[in-house]
């Protein structure tokens, strides 16, 4: 009775671990939402599957494993001048965006940002309808140069104004943003701050600025948690890794034309430096990290470059791997990758987006 007790109270001794088996476990099965759009759900089972450690033909098309085997055709045209590529997955569609815009998704609608280089103003209105919501100014009345949205629990709107962020909490209604609180202002550059990178997966945001810093913040405590220093210009592209946390950036040195890309670990370590070509050749406009699961997939640094060119190089050491080279030499302003990494998006200054994917063999 007594060692019937201990088991039932502690489990089994040693002695009978797997004397007799365990019932089987009556799971909920993976938890994969059904979206309804037959090219995202495959997309989504694909990522199951390869977390079930599938070793198919399938991780072999996908852009960080043979990336050189991507053929280009034009997606679609935009008229105006493209800064981000956002794929709204359960709608199966491509967002472009120019530089003064940015989405905010949320539960009732999608909603829109807009600010211009002539006034202070942040204007919010409905994707759908166009339809303005809110008009807010900031407490410096001064432009507004660049807009992320954050989500550490709660969505909020960091724009950055001279060398200062501003940091807004939605205030949402029925039908939608009534009014944006500020939260909190955060100071560290001296001088103008040139781009913007969100990492809520770690809590943080990056920031870039024209005196040569990239400021790492706690978006808990709202505090500067280290400073990625020693650049020889000013910082105009910052971006990070999903799944490790590392951070590439990019800067020009205006006075002898040199193009540096350097590799940090989420610390705020150098890992690795190097010198890109001088000039147009080596100037970053655009970046991505790709985020495949690790152990099975390569993951790469893919690069948009002001003459057309899409660099890709190793995320672990920045060793160079190959370029993608279409008709156009019109500078890469963005870029996207869908939900498996199948397929590479890539925008041009000029409004056309092009599609890179492996073209597979006719058996005929």
């Amino acid at each position: 009775m007594k060692r019937r007790r201990e088991i039932k109270l502690r489990g089994q001794i040693p002695t009978q671990l797997f004397q007799n088996p365990h019932p089987t476990r009556k799971g909920a099965g993976p938890r994969i939402k059904s979206v309804g759009v037959t090219v995202i759900t495959e997309e989504m089972q694909e990522t199951t599957d390869m977390w079930k450690h599938k070793f198919d033909n399938r991780l072999q098309k996908q852009i960080f494993t043979s990336p050189q085997e991507f053929e280009y055709s034009e997606y679609s045209a935009f008229n105006g001048k493209i800064d981000k590529l956002i794929i709204l997955f359960e709608k199966n569609i491509i967002l472009p965006l120019s530089k003064n815009q940015q989405i905010l998704r949320l539960k009732l609608n999608d909603i829109i940002l807009n600010w211009s280089k002539y006034d202070s103003n942040l204007i919010i209105s409905q994707y759908e309808t166009n339809k303005i919501q809110l008009m807010k100014s900031n407490k410096f009345k001064k432009p507004i140069s660049h807009c992320i949205i954050h989500n550490n629990g709660t969505n909020l709107i960091i724009c950055s104004v001279g060398n200062c962020l501003i940091v807004w909490e939605p205030v949402i209604g029925q039908n939608g943003i009534v009014d944006l609180l500020e939260k909190t202002i955060l100071f560290g550059h001296d001088q103008k701050i040139t781009c913007l990178s969100e990492m809520s997966e770690y809590q943080m945001i990056a920031s870039g600025s024209q005196d040569g810093t990239c400021i790492l913040w706690d978006t808990n405590k709202w505090k500067p948690i280290t400073s990625l220093n020693n650049h020889e210009g000013s910082v105009s592209v910052i971006e990070y890794s999903k799944i490790s946390g590392d951070i590439i950036t990019f800067t020009h040195n205006k006075k002898n034309y040199d193009n540096i890309l350097r590799l940090w670990n989420v610390n705020g370590f150098l890992i690795k430096t190097i010198k890109l070509q001088n000039g147009i050749n080596g100037y970053v406009k655009s970046a991505l990290i790709t985020h495949g699961v690790e152990g099975i997939a390569r993951n790469v640094v893919i690069l948009g470059m002001k003459n057309g060119l899409i660099s890709f190089y190793d995320a672990f050491d920045l060793s160079f791997i190959t370029n993608l080279k279409s008709q156009n030499k019109v500078p890469i302003t963005a870029l996207a990758t869908s939900l498996n990494s199948k397929r590479l998006f890539s925008a041009e200054k000029n409004g056309l987006i092009h599609v890179w994917e492996k073209k597979l063999k006719n058996k005929n």
